[in-house]
C-alpha cells in the first residue's frame, strides 16, 4: 500500500507487530528443556537484537502515525495494523491459512519428511490432536504480544474510537 502512495508510512508502521513476534517466539523458545547451549545462545542473541528493533520499529511508526495528515488513511492504517497484527500468531491460531500450512509443511519436508507426513503432521498440531491446550509459555508469549500491541495502539496520533477498535480486533484473535 505504501508503495502505491509513494511513502513507507504503511510499512514502518506495521514492523511492530512483526519485532515483538520474533522477539516473543525466541524468547518462549530459550526456554524450552533439553535445547542445545549453542542453540539457545544464538536464540538469546537474536531475541536481544529483536527487543532493540522493536524500539526502533515502535517510535517510527508512533512518528509515522503522527505524520499521518489524512484521516481517511490514518483510519485505513490503523485498520490495517490491528488486521495485520491479529493474523500474526504465537502458538496455534483457530484461522488456517496458507502462509503458515506451507512454512510449517515445507520446513518439515526442508528435514526430510515426505510431504504428505509434513501435511498430515500440520493438520494434527492444527487441530490439537497430541496437545490440547499450549503450554505455559505459549500462553504466556501470547499475553505479552496482546499487552506489547494494546501499549502501542494506546500510544499511536489515533482517536479514541478507532484506538478500540484495532484493540478489539486484535483481542477476537486471541481470545485466551
Amino acid at each position: 500500500l505504501g508503495w502505491l502512495r509513494g511513502d513507507l508510512h504503511y510499512y514502518y508502521l506495521t514492523r511492530f507487530a512483526l519485532n515483538v513476534n520474533q522477539k516473543t517466539v525466541e524468547r518462549c523458545s530459550i526456554n524450552e528443556p533439553g535445547m542445545h547451549p549453542t542453540i539457545r545462545t544464538i536464540l538469546k542473541n537474536h531475541a536481544i537484537d529483536e527487543a532493540r528493533h522493536m524500539q526502533m520499529s515502535r517510535a517510527t511508526g508512533v512518528l509515522t502515525m503522527a505524520r499521518m495528515s489524512n484521516p481517511v488513511a490514518k483510519t485505513i492504517a490503523c485498520l490495517g495494523y490491528a488486521h495485520f497484527a491479529a493474523n500474526l500468531y504465537i502458538g496455534r491460531h483457530r484461522n488456517d491459512s496458507r502462509l503458515p500450512r506451507e512454512t510449517r509443511t515445507r520446513t518439515l519436508q526442508l528435514c526430510g519428511v515426505t510431504r504428505e507426513r509434513a501435511a498430515e503432521a500440520y493438520r494434527q498440531w492444527r487441530d490439537r490432536v497430541n496437545q490440547p491446550e499450549d503450554p505455559p509459555l505459549v500462553r504466556a508469549g501470547r499475553a505479552y504480544y496482546v499487552r506489547c500491541n494494546h501499549g502501542y495502539i494506546d500510544d499511536l496520533a489515533a482517536p479514541d474510537w478507532l484506538k478500540a477498535r484495532m484493540r478489539k480486533i486484535l483481542d477476537a484473535a486471541y481470545p485466551d
